[in-house]
């Protein structure tokens, strides 16, 4: 009552139409929230982008992931201009179990901002519950296209290992230390698969780095350098 007697006073006020939604959204209102989605993106367009991202977010206790999906659909489509209504779209959709629309909306982002990483990994998340290929295929392409994209990169050499093409891991994790040379989530891997290939040096290179750093599992990392031995 408090709340919307605040609108009935001031009914432009941003603030009580996040409390609104907020109490809409705790009370699993969820039918009433497009058009206080809505009037807060219409009030705040310069920060439309940024607003449509935190959408999912704002709803993601809520069980009921198709009625989501349909919510941000409705509130996201007025700005399909936008690389983040597209993500936003993709996000509900992967959360909904509908992987189909998810990539697609992804796919949609990256049409829109073709440097865009986030939506590149959440592109490949999806498309690596229904195929790994396709999720490889699709992160390969984003890092000759965006070289410098380093965790796109990290998850493609992750996924290769998934498909035991480890050769081209390799390349991936030597791109990757170039730039990283310390970073355990580079170091680690890498050391693993030259000890795979039987590339001696460059595995003992790589664990003697993580034994001298603050590498948990120092105990495997021994293990690891006795079968060099």
């Amino acid at each position: 009552e408090l709340v919307r007697f605040w609108l009935e006073v001031e009914p432009d006020s941003a603030q009580a139409r996040q409390m609104e939604s907020s109490l809409l959204i705790a009370t699993n209102r969820i039918d009433d929230l497009a058009p206080q989605f809505a009037r807060l993106l219409e009030q705040d367009k310069a920060n439309a982008g940024g607003n449509l991202m935190h959408l999912n977010r704002m709803l993601a206790r809520h069980a009921d992931k198709k009625a989501v999906q349909r919510l941000v659909d409705r509130v996201a489509a007025p700005y399909d201009n936008l690389p983040e209504a597209h993500f936003a779209m993709g996000q509900a959709a992967a959360a909904a179990d509908d992987p189909m629309r998810a990539i697609s909306e992804f796919q949609e982002a990256l049409i829109y901002r073709p440097d865009w990483e986030v939506a590149a990994l959440a592109r490949a998340q999806v498309q690596a519950r229904q195929s790994t290929a396709s999720a490889i295929d699709g992160l390969d392409k984003f890092v000759a296209r965006n070289p410098d994209a380093r965790d796109a990169r990290l998850a493609l050499a992750r996924l290769l290992i998934v498909e035991r093409r480890y050769d081209e891991a390799r390349l991936q994790f030597d791109r990757l230390l170039k730039n990283s040379p310390d970073n355990p989530d580079i170091v680690y891997p890498l050391a693993v698969l030259a000890l795979q290939q039987g590339d001696k040096a460059v595995a003992r290179a790589q664990l003697d780095k993580l034994l001298a750093a603050d590498f948990a599992d120092k105990s495997t990392i021994h293990f690891f350098l006795g079968q060099l031995d």
